[in-house]
């Protein structure tokens, strides 16, 4: 099984999703598998992407697991996502928010990545070890600005159940003091 998803090995699994399906897909990546996407991030540690509606999700279900045993490649603790239901934070407009991945096409599936605000914001929110060292890993490889990072957090805390609200609000004040500094 393979323990580090390299981006060469992500979009060859999805080349090989690709040329089994017969009708169109949107997915967006998450996390570390965005990230390697994006090359903030050498490997993943699994594959995390979100598909959107589809009318033939268990034959997606079918090909996509069919080929992540062919690759073996390690499919992480949760089949493709059908919302953003991770359970940490509500991010009700990700699709709306996502990047297009421009690099590479294939004939039916649409690939995108979180955003990369969302995906620092999503990560700090977690708070585990390799989510700070990720948060660090893109601010050597990308400026960001205050205002950007301030604007997404009020769209985001504005999502968020009554009950998530605080945390957000404390995780965020942390990621103000952990990373501030970094942003222009």
């Amino acid at each position: 099984m393979l323990k580090q998803i390299t981006k060469k090995h992500i979009l060859a699994l999805l080349s090989l999703i690709d040329k089994q399906l017969s009708f169109d897909v949107t997915l967006v990546s998450l996390g570390g598998t965005a990230l390697t996407l994006l090359d903030n991030k050498e490997f993943s540690l699994d594959i995390d992407v979100i598909m959107g509606p589809a009318e033939k999700q268990a034959e997606f279900d079918e090909i996509y697991f069919k080929t992540i045993k062919q690759m073996k490649i390690n499919p992480g603790e949760h089949p493709p996502f059908t919302a953003f239901d991770m359970g940490l934070l509500n991010i009700e407009d990700f699709l709306k928010k996502a990047d297009l991945v421009k690099s590479t096409r294939f004939k039916h599936i649409t690939l995108y990545t979180m955003h990369i605000v969302d995906i620092l914001l999503s990560k700090n929110f977690r708070g585990h070890d390799k989510d700070i060292e990720d948060i660090s890993n893109v601010f050597k490889k990308r400026k960001l600005t205050k205002k950007d990072i301030q604007v997404r957090y009020i769209e985001l805390l504005k999502q968020q159940d009554y009950d998530v609200r605080s945390m957000f609000e404390k995780k965020y004040q942390e990621f103000l003091t952990n990373f501030g500094r970094l942003l222009t």
